[in-house]
């Protein structure tokens, strides 16, 4: 009988000693799901804080998947290759998946960190999109700047140094403050604008080169002009303006009855007022249906237009306007050495309206000239602008080339060659 005493006694010392070590599991368990508790609300506390209704930093996601279905086929399969499983004759319907999404956010976290996102993987230039994240530290912190994705590397201005530094980067931007020294480094990618690298020579005066491609259409139209038909002069159409000897022997080979002494140029705003009432009313010289009535503006020498020592061609100040502008010029010469005026050949080049007496004058443009007309070859079309003041001439070099590419700097056929 003693066993039977004994087992029960084991038993209950058994489950008393055992009591204290479930207490103890049971309240391990609660403890550990209190803590797992406490770790998701605060997890949902912060996404709350950061991304909820009342934070500063919002949070927009859109994402897109796309699926089809692609089978390739080869249209020119016989009858052979169908059971040809390499032939792909006969092949199957593939599924095609595409994943795009876009995501854009801005705001501020703990009044240091902002953060200014827009990224969309289904536009085509990658530069345009945006990812900027960067901490701003206090003052006397010695980060003071720290850029995460579409950084700028800022230099002090100045056209020799911030020209080649290129933009649009991605990378990492920082800023330093130790002391008086600032210390700002750069690591990135160039991803947006790609800037050319430019060279200067620095010394007496600054120099750049610089290559510009001009096509043949591309001539200062409507502003330089023959004063008489160019097609007298000999080696026409191969007339260098700018040789001042050459232009000196052409002049000189003209007859006195021709060569111009004097030259004066009017304009003619056609349906427009006149700036002055009283100016002379011409009619155009070989022109037999035209009358006088329409009032001419005189233009002023080195202000309107400059003309050259040899008077045979003018360069005006500014381009006659394509619809409602007309140019005239007439000129004295000088026979048996004094000055006198031929009306047939340089007009009348009168200052007023003279009404006693017809006036005449030269047309050297007008909206109406059209190829085949005498007018038409007066205006120079083989001048070409390169730059302006800050160009100096003896260091422009001109290459003609030809084709497609530009890259022949013979033509392909003709007696240029």
């Amino acid at each position: 009988m003693r066993p039977l005493r004994l087992f029960p006694a084991f038993w209950i010392l058994a489950l008393a000693t055992g009591a204290p070590a479930a207490r103890a599991a049971a309240q391990s368990g609660t403890d550990s799901v209190r803590a797992a508790a406490k770790r998701d609300s605060a997890r949902a506390k912060l996404g709350a804080d950061l991304f909820g209704p009342g934070s500063d930093l919002g949070l927009g996601l859109r994402l897109r998947a796309e699926s089809r279905l692609e089978r390739l086929t080869n249209e020119r399969c016989t009858s052979s290759q169908y059971f040809t499983l390499a032939s792909q004759c006969r092949a199957g319907f593939q599924p095609v998946f595409d994943f795009t999404f876009a995501v854009k956010t801005g705001g501020t976290v703990a009044d240091r960190v902002h953060v200014n996102v827009d990224y969309d993987g289904a536009r085509e230039f990658e530069g345009s999109n945006n990812i900027s994240i960067f901490y701003e530290g206090k003052p006397r912190d010695w980060l003071q700047r720290l850029e995460i994705g579409n950084v700028a590397f800022d230099v002090p201005v100045s056209r020799f140094i911030t020209r080649g530094i290129p933009q649009g980067n991605y990378g990492i931007h920082a800023l330093t403050q130790l002391g008086p020294l600032r210390v700002r480094g750069i690591v990135a990618e160039q991803k947006g604008y790609v800037v050319s690298d430019r060279v200067y020579t620095v010394g007496a005066r600054t120099r750049e080169p610089l290559t510009r491609p001009i096509d043949d259409y591309q001539v200062e139209a409507r502003r330089f002009f023959f004063v008489i038909d160019p097609r007298r002069l000999s080696g026409y159409p191969n007339i260098d303006i700018l040789n001042g000897s050459a232009m000196r022997q052409l002049a000189a080979s003209l007859p006195d009855s021709v060569r111009p002494q004097r030259v004066s140029l009017y304009r003619l705003l056609i349906g427009g007022q006149p700036p002055n009432p009283n100016g002379p009313q011409f009619r155009l010289i070989g022109d037999p249906f035209s009358r006088r009535g329409q009032v001419y503006e005189l233009l002023r020498e080195n202000v309107d237009y400059v003309v050259d020592p040899t008077q045979l061609w003018v360069a005006l100040a500014r381009p006659l306007n394509l619809n409602n502008e007309r140019l005239v010029a007439a000129w004295t010469l000088r026979v048996g050495g004094r000055d006198t005026t031929i009306v047939g050949t340089g007009g009348t080049p009168d200052a007023e309206y003279a009404g006693s007496r017809e006036q005449f004058a030269n047309l050297l443009w007008d909206p109406q000239v059209a190829p085949g007309d005498d007018a038409f070859a007066r205006e120079i079309r083989s001048v070409y602008r390169v730059g302006g003041d800050d160009v100096r001439r003896e260091t422009v070099n001109v290459t003609v080339v030809s084709g497609g590419t530009g890259e022949q700097e013979k033509p392909l056929g003709g007696p240029a060659q």
